[in-house]
């Protein structure tokens, strides 16, 4: 149970180090963070899709 329990803290941690990256990279770009994170989970994959391979996504 400690395991677990120490796993979920660790994933907590690195979620909010991730956000912080974030903010502080739109901050330093200029970048609106508002309009620059994702509004959903959908959204978050048509954006990680249409720049891999560098296609508009409408259909997925």
């Amino acid at each position: 149970m400690q395991a677990e329990d120490e796993k979920t803290e660790g994933r907590s941690q690195l979620i909010d180090q991730g956000s912080k990256l974030f903010v502080t990279a739109c901050h330093e770009s200029g970048i609106d963070v508002s309009n620059a994170w994702p509004a959903s989970d959908e959204e978050l994959k048509r954006s990680a899709y249409s720049d891999r391979y560098d296609e508009e996504t409408d259909w997925l």
